[in-house]
């Protein structure tokens, strides 16, 4: 009774929120998998994050009213089915324009993490920091396996007084072991490439939990295919099934498919193969009698009998023994093919329907990609460097993009590129997880080659010299935008 008069009074002091703040979160796509119960309680998780949890800007910046409700939502998704772990598991957050230097704990432009869950130094345990522009990229692509504040809040999940190794706290004790077999199986696989989650989980098993958490979320048919029994715990532990509606959503969506292709065949048989009228005629032949069909090709000019396998025609025409029996027919190049009587509409055959079942199987195959084909195709085109253009950083520095998206080695191909063509030095590199920074000096100009998770490479001026060094390479690549 007492806890829950204390809980009563605890959310009775509470703000609520505002119509912006529930717009953002009313937005959230991943909101539409979770029951009706779970979804009242990730809007009152998100309005307790709000409340009680600092969020603040680093060099200069304000927070705005969407990255808060994002970040809210963030940590809210992880404890939308638990009402009995405690909650928030933060005091407080920090949206930088940088990236954090893992070895200062600093934001700076050579930093490589767009996200930190921080367990040392003087920021201490309970603060999470993020990327302004990694926490808006991460709902507005929700199905590339990228989620820097559903991987930073995660961390507090497997947080153990500092100690991240990959089971997180509230699981069984019972479940370790098995939990520990599943997460290292797919941070091997991850090593090796060959895993719905990103290499980058393969660092560690506190990493290996938190991609795989971001995965849970993001690409959840994948991983329960690639992992069943990992997910199988992840659903027990988290009390949610994404994949579960993922799949009854994708259902819904290969039945419409499924329909528009019945009305797109019976169309292209309309138009492809308009019936024709002939007769069909018993034959003499060696094997006996046999059904032949003659049309008329042109006026007065018939064709001579050819031959029609009997699943070629309708069924009707099986008892049918006259002599002639007029007839309308499709043509297959030369071959008679769909006898049917006159007058009498065509429909799907057996042959039709089990080629549509054969593509609707590939259909759902390939919807269960967390990419579409055509979004495969697009990526791939991306990958070429597209007309280089010039833009301005979000710290306000001159930039010149190279390609909207980068390929494993695309980064290392342009560095190289841009150093034999403008008889450049590469002087520092810096890779981490997030992002990758490569000093280049070319001449007594200092610019930045800049590469951040699933965006394209950007080189950066920073300097006057290199201001100017930047606006003669990108007039020298035919840039557009102003210089």
């Amino acid at each position: 009774m007492w806890k829950l008069l204390t809980e009563v009074l605890f959310k009775s002091s509470l703000r609520e929120l505002s119509r912006e703040e529930r717009a953002t979160l009313d937005g959230i796509p991943f909101l539409r998998r979770l029951d009706a119960e779970q979804k009242r309680r990730f809007v009152e998780l998100a309005r307790i994050f709000l409340n009680k949890v600092e969020v603040t800007g680093l060099g200069g910046i304000v927070p705005t009213v969407s990255e808060r409700a994002w970040l809210a939502a963030s940590c809210a998704l992880l404890f939308a089915g638990r009402p009995d772990w405690p909650y928030p598991p933060v005091k407080r957050v920090f949206v930088s324009l940088k990236n954090f230097d893992e070895r200062t704990m600093e934001p700076n432009e050579r930093g490589g993490y767009a996200g930190v869950y921080f367990n040392r130094g003087e920021y201490g345990l309970g603060t999470v920091s993020v990327t302004r522009r990694m926490i808006a990229h991460s709902f507005e692509e929700s199905q590339d396996g990228y989620h820097v504040g559903v991987h930073e809040f995660a961390h507090a999940l497997d947080d153990d007084h500092g100690n991240f190794d990959g089971v997180p706290q509230f699981l069984p004790r019972e479940l370790a072991d098995a939990w520990l077999a599943a997460l290292q199986r797919v941070k091997t696989a991850a090593r090796e490439l060959r895993s719905v989650l990103r290499d980058y989980a393969a660092k560690d098993e506190g990493e290996t939990f938190a991609v795989a958490v971001e995965c849970f979320f993001e690409r959840p048919l994948e991983l329960r295919a690639e992992a069943p029994k990992l997910y199988e715990m992840f659903a027990g532990l988290l009390k949610q099934d994404p994949a579960r509606f993922d799949e009854a959503e994708l259902q819904t969506v290969l039945d419409e498919k499924a329909r528009a292709l019945v009305a797109e065949s019976a169309q292209v048989h309309a138009l492809r193969s308009k019936p024709r009228s002939g007769k069909l005629v018993w034959k003499f032949s060696e094997h006996g009698m046999q059904r032949r069909l003659k049309y008329e090709f042109e006026p007065g000019k018939w064709s001579r009998a050819a031959a029609v396998n009997p699943h070629q025609m309708d069924d009707a025409l099986a008892e049918v023994l006259d002599d002639e029996v007029p007839v309308d027919f499709e043509l297959d190049g030369a071959t008679p093919k769909r006898v049917r009587p006159r007058g009498k509409t065509f429909a799907f055959w057996p042959k039709d329907l089990v080629l549509l079942d054969e593509k609707l199987e590939k259909e759902f195959l390939l919807s269960t990609k967390p990419m579409r084909a055509e979004a495969l195709a697009k990526a791939a085109a991306s990958v070429r460097p597209l007309q280089p253009r010039f833009t301005t950083t979000l710290d306000g520095r001159r930039a010149l993009v190279l390609c909207e998206r980068a390929a494993a080695g695309e980064f290392e191909r342009l560095a190289e590129g841009l150093c034999r063509r403008y008889g450049g030095k590469i002087v520092k590199r810096n890779d981490g997880p997030d992002a990758r920074t490569w000093e280049i000096r070319i001449g007594d100009a200092t610019l930045v080659l800049r590469k951040e998770p699933l965006s394209g490479v950007e080189l950066v001026a920073r300097g006057t010299k290199a201001d100017e060094a930047l606006r003669a390479i990108g007039a020298a690549m035919g840039a557009e935008g102003p210089a």
